[in-house]
């Protein structure tokens, strides 16, 4: 009996910690679904209809019981959105999901850790996979410029792919092709392109 008590009592500590720390949802087709999906795509510019996108590592959406200590609250087209720290949520099914920011989407403040990015003649904020521009005053989400570079991107909340035998990273629905310097060993990510529109088939 005091075997079993001990065993329930780790069991109940190790439940609370996940619950503090934050679980991982379910992976994209989850319970050994299939590993690739048919998109339209965009890379470099150009459309390749009904690609065949192997996963080489599922997405695996972060969930959490409750939002962090500080967060804020954003009304948009019809639905909350939570932001702190850089990151965007959304309540979904009882728990609150790290989510894709929506493009278009007004900060009055940048995440502290930005960092500056000059493309195209225009000057562009970065932060864990978010690109804005400063818009009147306001801090506003922009796509990822194709051919932009950047140092990191979320990979947390990535979706390791192969696109007719290369590899990206897609983040929030765009490509990033990893780019290894052989000087430092050191890694960074290329804008590359993005999905056009849902899944065509699983």
């Amino acid at each position: 009996m005091k075997k079993l008590f001990v065993l329930f009592f780790i069991a109940l500590i190790s439940t609370s910690l996940f619950a503090q720390r934050g679980g991982r949802g379910m992976m994209r087709g989850g319970g050994g679904g299939p590993r690739f999906y048919n998109r339209n795509v965009y890379v470099h510019n150009t459309f390749v209809r009904n690609t065949r996108v192997v996963i080489e590592h599922p997405r695996v959406w972060r969930t959490y019981p409750a939002l962090p200590m500080g967060y804020r609250t954003f009304f948009w087209h019809g639905n909350n959105i939570y932001f702190h720290n850089g990151y965007f949520y959304n309540y979904w099914n009882n728990v609150y999901r790290i989510m894709p920011c929506p493009i278009g989407f007004q900060l009055d403040i940048l995440p502290a850790g930005y960092v500056n990015i000059n493309f195209g003649g225009l000057p562009y904020y970065y932060y864990n996979g978010i690109f804005y521009r400063e818009i009147e005053k306001k801090y506003v989400v922009q796509e990822p410029p194709v051919g932009a570079i950047v140092n990191a991107i979320p990979l947390d909340d990535a979706e390791k792919v192969t696109i007719n035998g290369e590899q990206y990273y897609e983040v929030n629905n765009y490509l990033y092709k990893p780019i290894v310097n052989p000087t430092n060993n050191s890694t960074s990510y290329e804008v590359v392109g993005k999905y056009d529109g849902d899944n065509q088939s699983n």
